[in-house]
């Protein structure tokens, strides 16, 4: 059952990743800082969903009294043809169980892309110059307007993984 309060803290949890790392900046205000976070805390506009209107920690980072604004870069992961392990209580035996299911890619218009994979790990730049991912809207799921570049700047996408089932 959900709390009255579960959209808050969701709330809650982005502001203190941005409220950390702002203190960290603060001590260690040089350098080149990288964090790896999902997809829902890495987009640098509102998309709508559960969380349309309250911050995200990329939103944050490019909000006008940031000290990083303009400085930040967002990179969005995808699949294709890849899995993951589900962890499901066993409670009969007391333990867990896993079970392999197929990752979502999360990326709209994914066959955009699909043409360039060849390799297991492709990098999209989106941002470059010319880019038409700069002037129209791809690859967001519940986008709010605006373009792709506006959300994230490069995409990796990881193809024919598979968990590690050996559990």
């Amino acid at each position: 059952m959900k709390s009255e309060n579960y959209d808050d803290l969701h709330y809650v949890r982005e502001k203190s990743i941005y409220d950390n790392f702002i203190r960290a900046y603060e001590h260690f205000p040089k350098g080149k800082y990288f964090g790896q976070f999902g997809s829902a805390h890495i987009h640098q506009k509102y998309i709508i969903d559960y969380m349309y209107g309250k911050g995200r920690f990329g939103i944050y980072l490019n909000q006008e009294d940031s000290p990083v604004k303009g400085k930040v870069l967002s990179i969005k992961y995808g699949y294709k043809d890849s899995c993951y392990l589900v962890k499901e209580p066993d409670v009969q035996r007391g333990k867990y169980q896993y079970r392999e299911e197929t990752s979502a890619s999360h990326l709209n218009n994914m066959r955009i892309l699909e043409r360039y994979l060849d390799k297991d790990i492709t990098i999209f730049k989106l941002n470059g110059k010319g880019s038409s991912f700069k002037e129209e809207l791809y690859f967001v799921q519940d986008p709010n307007g605006g373009v792709t570049t506006d959300y994230f700047q490069y995409i990796v996408v990881n193809k024919g993984f598979r968990s590690n089932n050996s559990f």
